[in-house]
């Protein structure tokens, strides 16, 4: 458990760190000779820090097998305060279920690669985070009103690469997800997966 916990809290939130500052650098480069390089370096950084998540999840679930994903999407919204400016909000809805840890992991990954991408990319000042308890489907939505972006052509460029693993990951656990934006209309990322029968309690 410490490990994890110090996989998770320093040497992952030093890599997401890392990789917003190179989203910085590659917004005010303007010499198309080292743009390449920067790109590469952001994605490379990206999945360093992603690794680091999954990583830590197989050493030790932690908040996930002991609290539930509520109390996961509680301290991401806490460590959101601590690093940026967005004012991650939280709303539970329905009577809450167990859900397989699998499907956990998978719908934390969601919630954490959507609300980086806000962080990095949309430049909103909030973003509300919605986890709705509706046997036997559990959904989590993300939505925000920033910049918003052309998806197709982000899937393309692999631009928010650990979105589209996080959609990966979870349509391996029998969910799905979508992500609904265009430039200026702000983003959506609903993630949901039906428990099969025999599995609630």
């Amino acid at each position: 458990a410490s490990i994890a916990e110090h996989l998770r809290d320093e040497i992952g939130q030093d890599l997401a760190g890392l990789s917003l500052q190179l989203a910085a650098a590659i917004r005010g480069n303007r010499d198309p000779r080292i743009a390449e390089t920067l790109d590469a370096l952001q994605l490379v950084a990206a999945q360093l820090a992603n690794d680091v998540r999954i990583v830590a999840d197989e050493i030790y679930p932690g908040l996930l097998c002991e609290f539930g994903l509520s109390s996961a999407l509680t301290a991401l919204r806490r460590r959101v305060a601590d690093r940026s400016h967005v004012d991650l909000r939280l709303h539970v809805e329905g009577r809450g279920f167990t859900v397989p840890v699998p499907v956990m992991r998978a719908l934390l990954l969601v919630a954490e690669e959507a609300v980086e991408n806000v962080e990095r990319h949309a430049g909103a000042p909030a973003a509300d985070v919605t986890l709705t308890f509706a046997a036997p489907t559990v959904t989590l939505e993300v939505a925000d009103s920033g910049s918003g972006f052309d998806v197709a052509a982000a899937e393309r460029r692999s631009t928010g690469i650990g979105l589209f693993r996080a959609r990966e990951l979870l349509a391996h656990t029998g969910g799905r997800m979508q992500i609904q934006s265009s430039p200026g209309a702000g983003t959506r990322v609903v993630a949901a997966s039906t428990l099969a029968e025999g599995t609630l309690t």
